[in-house]
């Protein structure tokens, strides 16, 4: 029932943040900036108790655990509903969730190598965590930030600002277009050119084995 699968949700959601501000509270920061940043965190709104922003405390910790939370927020809840359920085929098999985390750890490791070479980040573990840290942060939209990435190689800068126009998942609490918009819409070009190839070829979108109504395609172009 609707009732029950909300109250679910919302009990999800207030186990995420309690997490979270037990972890930053065990980082190092206070209980005060734990909560604010939790908060903030899960809702992937971005705001801080710091001008600074997380540069502020200087914590590998820190970062990670924010890093983990923000990645955490921007995948659809109706996943962790069915995880908690125990049904983990469902969860991770979902071509959402997948091209997510894909696409998190691509950009993440193209800008690490980009980093690294341009020896701004000063070693393998900083230029990574620097770039995964900006990365989940822009894909989620919650605008965290840890070092100014407009002083970064103009091609780090440029894939950061592809990952603006993808965002997180459908059902998270983030903003932007949503994973399952690109997803379709790289889909539709693909079939396109098929159908180029083969005029009279019947080929629907298919998202998690299910072909998409062609009004859902339709108002996704237009979007």
């Amino acid at each position: 029932r609707i009732k029950e699968t909300a109250k679910r949700l919302w009990l999800i959601y207030v186990l995420f943040t309690v997490a979270e501000v037990a972890l930053l509270w065990i980082g190092g920061m206070s209980l005060f900036d734990a909560v604010c940043h939790s908060f903030t965190t899960m809702a992937t709104g971005g705001y801080g108790t710091k001008q600074a922003g997380i540069a502020y405390y200087n914590s590998p910790y820190i970062e990670y655990v924010i890093i983990a939370f923000m990645y955490i927020a921007g995948v659809n809840f109706t996943l962790y509903y069915w995880l908690f359920k125990g049904k983990f085929e469902t969860f991770f098999k979902d071509e959402e969730f997948r091209f997510y985390t894909g696409i998190t750890f691509l950009f993440t490791i193209v800008i690490s190598v980009i980093l690294y070479f341009a020896q701004i980040g000063g070693g393998i573990e900083n230029s990574f965590r620097d770039s995964l840290f900006q990365v989940v942060s822009i894909l989620s939209t919650t605008g965290f930030g840890t070092v100014d990435y407009m002083l970064w190689p103009l091609v780090a800068a440029i894939l950061l600002l592809l990952t603006m126009f993808i965002s997180a998942s459908a059902g998270s609490t983030s903003g932007g277009i949503k994973v399952v918009r690109i997803t379709i819409l790289i889909k539709n070009s693909y079939y396109e050119l098929k159908r180029l190839i083969h005029p009279s070829a019947i080929i629907p979108i298919r998202l998690n084995n299910r072909a998409v109504p062609t009004p859902i395609v339709t108002s996704v172009l237009a979007f």
